[in-house]
């Protein structure tokens, strides 16, 4: 048997899955571009959003408004939104934007609702 591990983490925790395939299969694995790069550390997602290529600096957009809605989108993609959010909300919270905040996940089987959106609101 060859085995190879595989992510699943939106199914089965945040351990690889392991897949075992007969002997006498040729298994071509293919990986993203990216695959071996070192972990992004809060800061370094903080800074890229503070210096994107191509459009204006998270900061600056949020400066000046009073509400956002932040769309992740479904977990059959591999965004770990866990790692990008802390850094998010503290650039908006830096911005002046912290009264209200709205969070959604886009499930592209299921029409969007009010009842989805978590809503993050400071009084």
């Amino acid at each position: 048997m060859q085995y190879y591990k595989v992510p699943a983490w939106e199914f089965y925790g945040w351990t690889p899955e392991t897949l075992g395939f007969t002997d006498g299969w040729t298994i071509h694995e293919q990986r993203m571009n990216g695959h071996s790069a070192e972990y992004l550390t809060m800061d370094k997602v903080k800074e890229s959003f503070l210096h994107p290529v191509g459009t204006e600096p998270l900061d600056e957009l949020a400066e000046g408004r009073e509400k956002c809605c932040i769309l992740f989108d479904d977990m059959t993609r591999p965004t770990r939104q866990s790692q990008m959010l802390p850094a998010v909300l503290e650039i908006l919270r830096e911005a002046g934007l912290e009264r209200e905040i709205k969070l959604s996940s886009l499930w592209l089987q299921v029409p969007i609702m009010a009842g989805y959106y978590l809503i993050f609101r400071r009084n």
